[in-house]
Formats: C-alpha cells, sequence, structure tokens
C-alpha cells in the first residue's frame, strides 16, 4: 500500500488515542484532578495537529498478519505533560489495533477493527468526578455543597465518591476498555465499594 495511506492510517490511531479522555488516567495513574484536565487538554490539542507533529510521539512501529502495534514515545510525552518520565506508565504507549488486508485494483487497504473493547465512558467519566469532589472535600468542602454545585443530591455524591479509591488493578481494566460487564455505574449505586483493595478485587472477579 503506498506510503502516505499507511502514515495517515498510523497518525489517525495516534490523534484517536491522545484525544481519549481515558488515556492520561492509563498514563499518569496518579496525576491529580487539577492536573488532569489540563494534560486531557493538551493532548486533545496535540491530536488535531498535522501528521509532522505527531510522529513526534512515535517509537516503534509494527506490522504483523493481521495486527498493527505503534508504540508511543514516553520522553516525548512527558515532555509534553511536564511530568518525569518515571510518572509514565509504559503499558499505556502500546496501542494495538486489528486490520484486515483488502485488495483496491493493484494496491492493499488497511481495514482496522476495533476489536473487543468497551469503554464505559459514563463510569469513566464518573471516576474523574470523583477524584475531582475528593479533592474538593480535602480542601473543606461538604458533601452537601458539592451536591449543590453538581446539581444533585447529597446521596448520590456519597455513593459515588467511593469510586476515588479504586484499586490500579480495576482502573486499568476501565481505561482501556476491558472490565467486566456488569462493573458499570449502575453497579456502584446499588453496592457499597470495599475500602480494602483485595476486598475489591475479590468483588470484582465474581461479576
Amino acid at each position: 500500500m503506498p506510503a502516505s495511506e499507511l502514515e495517515t492510517v498510523i497518525s489517525t490511531l495516534v490523534a484517536d488515542r491522545l484525544n481519549d479522555e481515558t488515556f492520561v488516567l492509563r498514563l499518569i495513574p496518579e496525576i491529580e484532578s487539577a492536573d488532569l484536565q489540563i494534560a486531557q487538554a493538551t493532548l486533545k490539542d496535540i491530536s488535531k495537529s498535522c501528521l509532522d507533529n505527531l510522529v513526534t510521539f512515535l517509537g516503534n512501529i509494527k506490522i504483523s498478519p493481521g495486527m498493527l502495534t505503534i508504540e508511543l514515545n514516553p520522553t516525548a510525552l512527558a515532555s509534553m505533560l511536564k511530568v518525569s518520565p518515571s510518572k509514565i506508565e509504559t503499558d499505556a504507549l502500546t496501542l494495538v489495533s486489528t486490520f484486515q488486508r483488502k485488495r483496491r485494483g493493484v494496491e492493499t487497504r488497511l481495514v482496522l477493527g476495533a476489536g473487543d473493547i468497551r469503554h464505559d465512558p459514563t463510569l469513566i467519566r464518573n471516576i474523574l468526578k470523583a477524584r475531582d469532589w475528593y479533592d474538593k472535600i480535602k480542601k473543606g468542602a461538604r458533601f452537601a455543597d458539592i451536591a449543590k454545585q453538581e446539581k444533585t443530591s447529597t446521596r448520590r455524591v456519597q455513593q459515588m465518591i467511593g469510586l476515588a479509591f479504586l484499586n490500579p488493578d480495576t482502573l486499568k481494566p476501565i481505561a482501556d476498555g476491558t472490565q467486566p460487564v456488569a462493573l458499570t455505574s449502575e453497579w456502584f449505586k446499588r453496592n457499597a465499594l470495599p475500602d480494602n483493595w483485595d476486598a475489591q478485587r475479590q468483588a470484582f472477579a465474581e461479576l
């Protein structure tokens, strides 16, 4: 296939990943809520860049039968986000997409597939919101204050605040879109989240 077409496919995949609001959560798991929004906005701006700028964030690229693997550059991302490279979660740097090759005359076209991904944008937004609420509580806000600001009930805030304390082993599948199908915001409304991370893992393993 023409090199220009392959470059377009790669740049589209990279731009989509940088524009994904879950990416920062995977990339820098310990990021503070205030910094999270800035980092998301920065990556969205980068995702709109031309191909030449996106290439800066590329590492290795591998094409194997039915699979395209792209490694993002941790140093470039850390520099752009103004964090230490040691804060970068290396597992988040790998972008994998399945594809099929289809002939179009003498050329070959890559038809990308999404794979078995089930991103839950509502759950992800609620996790980010819970982190923000917890930051406000640490600064002295009350549940009632947050509820008034968010135009919701105090009980709702109390129900969802536990999402700020999910264990990392659960956060990663949620960010990847590979969490159990039953693990949704509705599940957290109906079930009390254990404080202990081991108890959380056991509860989620049974879903």
